[in-house]
């Protein structure tokens, strides 16, 4: 597993994730976006258009990372296009409980209205 993390905008912190999303990572992905909350990062987007694995585990981790987000209310999108990771979602039948956008253009104007309505 590969993380970056780039600023996308004055308050949108953009994390790439390249690689298998499985339980190996799960700690390193959820301590890292506890450390980002610690630091006052508000919105979310998270860029899996590089994972080439994900099985349940990383399943979890995304559902622990968009729970934890929704408690405090600070928006989440999650960019992703391809089958492999759509269809892990679907299979676990936790699609419907993230926000998904198929590109970066699209999960900022979702974050953008997500701000507006106050999420």
């Amino acid at each position: 597993m590969e993380i970056k993390i780039l600023k996308n905008s004055d308050s949108v912190h953009l994390i790439k994730l390249s690689g298998a999303l499985d339980l190996s990572c799960s700690d390193q992905i959820k301590n890292l976006i506890l450390k980002m909350i610690e630091k006052k990062a508000e919105c979310f987007i998270i860029d899996l258009l590089e994972i080439d694995t994900i099985n349940p585990d990383g399943v979890g981790t995304l559902t622990y990372v968009s729970s934890t987000l929704k408690q405090l209310r600070y928006p989440l999108v999650i960019i992703a296009h391809n089958g492999l990771v759509t269809h892990a979602l679907k299979s676990t039948r936790t699609l419907h409980y993230f926000t998904i956008a198929p590109n970066l253009k699209e999960a900022n104007a979702l974050i953008k209205n997500a701000k507006a309505a106050g999420k």
